[in-house]
């Protein structure tokens, strides 16, 4: 899916372009709690990391422009991670 869908991210993960295919591998291999677990910790940007806030400022410009009509804030009450 090209852009934005929904205002209710549940967790955001940041993925160096290296790493990108390793990534997919690791989606597609899981089968279970730990194993989401485990690729939060690998990738994943909490919500008290401080990479969360200059990243979730990063999206709502790239939405923004993308997007100008539709565009609005992110309801973060629904994620998870912290």
């Amino acid at each position: 899916v090209d852009g934005f869908i929904g205002a209710y991210p549940n967790y955001f993960f940041q993925v160096n372009e290296e790493k990108v295919e390793a990534f997919v591998t690791d989606i597609a291999a899981l089968s279970k709690a730990e194993d989401y677990d485990q690729l939060q910790k690998d990738y994943g940007v909490p919500r008290n990391s401080p990479l969360f806030w200059p990243l979730s400022d990063k999206l709502h410009r790239m939405y923004h422009e993308q997007q100008p009509l539709r565009a609005g804030f992110f309801d973060y009450n629904r994620y998870t991670g912290y």
